[in-house]
Protein backbone atom coordinates (compact mmCIF):
# COMPACT_ATOMS: atom_id res chain seq x y z
CA UNK A 1 0.00 0.00 0.00
CA UNK A 2 0.83 3.34 -1.33
CA UNK A 3 2.92 5.76 -3.19
CA UNK A 4 5.44 2.81 -4.31
CA UNK A 5 6.62 1.97 -8.06
CA UNK A 6 4.85 -1.33 -9.37
CA UNK A 7 8.80 -2.41 -10.56
CA UNK A 8 10.44 -2.06 -7.19
CA UNK A 9 6.88 -4.47 -5.55
CA UNK A 10 7.34 -6.85 -8.16
CA UNK A 11 11.78 -6.83 -7.47
CA UNK A 12 10.47 -6.98 -3.57
CA UNK A 13 8.16 -9.95 -4.16
CA UNK A 14 10.42 -11.89 -6.23
CA UNK A 15 13.82 -11.41 -3.90
CA UNK A 16 10.96 -12.20 -0.87
CA UNK A 17 9.51 -15.46 -2.69
CA UNK A 18 13.85 -16.45 -3.37
CA UNK A 19 14.59 -16.23 -0.04
CA UNK A 20 11.81 -18.09 1.44
CA UNK A 21 12.94 -20.62 -0.91
CA UNK A 22 16.18 -20.87 0.40
CA UNK A 23 15.64 -21.04 3.72
CA UNK A 24 14.31 -18.13 5.46
CA UNK A 25 11.12 -19.44 6.57
CA UNK A 26 10.73 -16.63 9.31
CA UNK A 27 9.76 -14.35 6.78
CA UNK A 28 6.60 -15.35 6.58
CA UNK A 29 5.73 -14.86 10.39
CA UNK A 30 4.47 -11.17 10.65
CA UNK A 31 2.62 -9.11 13.65
CA UNK A 32 -0.43 -8.43 11.92
CA UNK A 33 -1.26 -11.52 11.22
CA UNK A 34 -4.77 -12.90 11.63
CA UNK A 35 -2.80 -15.37 14.20
CA UNK A 36 -1.78 -12.96 15.89
CA UNK A 37 -5.18 -11.07 15.90
CA UNK A 38 -6.95 -13.94 17.04
CA UNK A 39 -4.60 -14.92 19.81
CA UNK A 40 -4.74 -11.27 21.29
CA UNK A 41 -8.39 -11.32 20.92
CA UNK A 42 -9.22 -14.45 22.11
CA UNK A 43 -6.84 -13.92 25.57
CA UNK A 44 -7.94 -10.48 26.08
CA UNK A 45 -11.31 -11.63 26.05
CA UNK A 46 -11.50 -14.24 28.02
CA UNK A 47 -8.85 -12.40 30.79
CA UNK A 48 -11.34 -9.67 30.86
CA UNK A 49 -14.51 -11.74 31.33
CA UNK A 50 -13.01 -13.85 33.98
CA UNK A 51 -12.19 -10.46 35.65
CA UNK A 52 -15.79 -9.31 35.66
CA UNK A 53 -17.74 -11.92 36.92
CA UNK A 54 -16.44 -15.50 37.91
CA UNK A 55 -16.44 -16.05 41.51
CA UNK A 56 -17.41 -12.50 42.23
CA UNK A 57 -19.86 -11.30 44.86
CA UNK A 58 -23.04 -9.70 43.29
CA UNK A 59 -22.74 -7.20 46.05
CA UNK A 60 -20.91 -4.93 43.77
CA UNK A 61 -22.17 -3.46 40.30
CA UNK A 62 -20.49 -5.58 37.74
CA UNK A 63 -18.86 -2.03 35.92
CA UNK A 64 -17.18 -1.40 39.23
CA UNK A 65 -15.03 -4.33 38.31
CA UNK A 66 -14.05 -2.68 35.25
CA UNK A 67 -10.31 -1.07 36.17
CA UNK A 68 -9.45 -5.36 37.31
CA UNK A 69 -10.82 -6.07 33.58
CA UNK A 70 -9.11 -3.38 31.65
CA UNK A 71 -5.77 -4.25 33.38
CA UNK A 72 -6.28 -8.22 32.93
CA UNK A 73 -6.91 -7.49 29.00
CA UNK A 74 -3.72 -5.59 29.02
CA UNK A 75 -1.87 -8.47 30.54
CA UNK A 76 -3.07 -10.64 28.56
CA UNK A 77 -2.72 -8.87 24.88
CA UNK A 78 1.36 -8.66 26.79
CA UNK A 79 1.20 -12.35 26.67
CA UNK A 80 -0.47 -12.56 23.65
CA UNK A 81 2.84 -10.99 21.55
CA UNK A 82 4.99 -13.67 22.07
CA UNK A 83 2.19 -16.69 22.14
CA UNK A 84 0.72 -15.69 18.83
CA UNK A 85 4.29 -15.74 17.34
CA UNK A 86 4.85 -19.15 18.18
CA UNK A 87 1.61 -20.07 17.23
CA UNK A 88 2.37 -18.65 13.81
CA UNK A 89 6.09 -20.52 13.55
CA UNK A 90 4.50 -24.13 14.81
CA UNK A 91 0.85 -24.37 13.84
CA UNK A 92 -0.44 -21.40 11.78
CA UNK A 93 1.64 -20.66 9.33
CA UNK A 94 4.39 -22.49 6.18
CA UNK A 95 7.53 -20.95 5.32
CA UNK A 96 7.63 -22.92 3.07
CA UNK A 97 7.46 -22.03 -0.58
CA UNK A 98 7.75 -25.00 -2.12
CA UNK A 99 7.49 -24.85 -5.98
CA UNK A 100 4.91 -21.53 -5.63
CA UNK A 101 5.65 -18.74 -8.41
CA UNK A 102 4.81 -15.24 -8.84
CA UNK A 103 2.67 -14.86 -11.74
CA UNK A 104 2.09 -10.60 -11.67
CA UNK A 105 2.28 -8.07 -10.10
CA UNK A 106 -0.04 -5.05 -10.94
CA UNK A 107 -1.26 -1.96 -9.67
CA UNK A 108 -5.19 -1.71 -8.42
CA UNK A 109 -7.38 1.30 -8.94
CA UNK A 110 -9.85 2.76 -7.76
CA UNK A 111 -9.36 3.56 -3.53
CA UNK A 112 -7.81 6.67 -2.06
CA UNK A 113 -4.39 4.77 -1.11
CA UNK A 114 -2.13 3.18 -4.01
CA UNK A 115 -2.52 -0.34 -3.63
CA UNK A 116 -0.59 -3.54 -5.12
CA UNK A 117 -1.13 -7.10 -5.66
CA UNK A 118 0.84 -10.10 -6.09
CA UNK A 119 -0.21 -12.66 -7.61
CA UNK A 120 0.97 -16.36 -6.82
CA UNK A 121 0.26 -19.76 -8.47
Amino acid sequence: MGEVETEEVDSAAHEALARLQSGESELAIHPRCGTMLATTGVLSGMAAFLALGVGRSRSRFRWTYLPEALIAATVAALIAQPLGFLLQQYVTTSGDAGHLRIARVYKKRGGPVPVHRVETR
